[in-house]
């Protein structure tokens, strides 16, 4: 099986479909986002999120989850509705899933990022699926039902990937200060959220064949 790299979800490289699943921009939200929010210290909630991103692309992976962290928990202290920063909590799972021993704690904020914005969090499924094919890889050698059951996971939470009304660009779900509804930028987009999972199924689906699985 495949193994599977999970990578922050503010990766603006050009990547295969296996490394660009959950790169997004900025954005969160419309108007009424948890941007405009700001401390007593009046530090905007956006300066909070914006520091993370760069510690995590940076590689600097354990202060960038205190600053997600601490983003969460000045959120909730301004009474912000966890829908409107479920990214974050992709962000902490690709931090988490780093660490090998951290795929759990990854897996629980994926979780949580689709029970918050179930609607619109691609992203976090494909995570999902990618979780499964990294285990799987790792296990499956050896325990063939296990690698099955991983296949199987991955296929589900890829489906799900597609199945979601919203189709957006993996570019478009974290903080920007500046948004564009340009067509032109539209197509320097990187594939849609939708488009990667597709990608990710049909490998998924070659490796059930090479498998006999289906």
């Amino acid at each position: 099986m495949k193994s599977a790299n999970i990578d922050d979800n503010d990766n603006d490289d050009d990547n295969s479909a296996n490394d660009d699943k959950s790169s997004n921009n900025n954005n969160m939200g419309d108007s009424n986002d948890s941007r405009h929010f700001v401390l007593d210290n009046e530090e905007p909630l956006s300066v909070i999120f914006q520091r993370a991103v760069v510690l995590q692309r940076s590689g600097d992976h354990e202060s960038a989850l205190k600053e997600y962290q601490f983003f969460i928990k000045a959120a909730e202290g301004c009474d912000v509705s966890p829908s409107m920063y479920a990214e974050v909590h992709v962000n902490i799972g690709a931090v988490y899933a780093k660490d090998n021993s951290n795929l759990e704690l990854a897996k629980h904020h994926f979780e949580l990022a689709i029970e918050y914005r179930p609607d619109n969090m691609g992203t976090a499924y494909v995570n999902l699926a990618l979780l499964s094919l990294r285990k799987g890889s790792s296990i499956g050698a050896d325990n063939p039902k296990i690698g099955t059951q991983c296949l199987e996971e991955a296929e589900s939470y890829l489906n799900s990937a597609i199945n979601l009304k919203d189709d957006s660009s993996n570019n478009n779900n974290n903080y920007n200060e500046s948004e564009s509804s340009d067509e032109d930028d539209d197509e320097l987009q990187q594939p849609s959220t939708k488009t990667t999972a597709l990608r990710l199924l049909e490998d998924v689906h070659a490796i059930m064949g090479q498998m006999k699985i289906r």
